[in-house]
């Protein structure tokens, strides 16, 4: 499988704490361990079956 980690994800007011932690806008949280990748298709898949 390839996946685009170049890919934009935009995470502000989707009720992640990393994110949505501050108001202004110009603070970029850098936290460890950071991963802001979208999901695999395979994983949602697997979640929604089970689901």
């Amino acid at each position: 499988m390839k996946y685009n980690f170049d890919e934009t994800v935009p995470r502000r007011g989707s009720n992640s704490y990393k994110w949505d932690s501050t108001t202004e806008s110009d603070i970029l949280p850098m936290w460890v361990a950071d991963m802001d990748f979208r999901t695999a298709t395979p994983i949602i898949h697997a979640l929604e079956r089970r689901v």
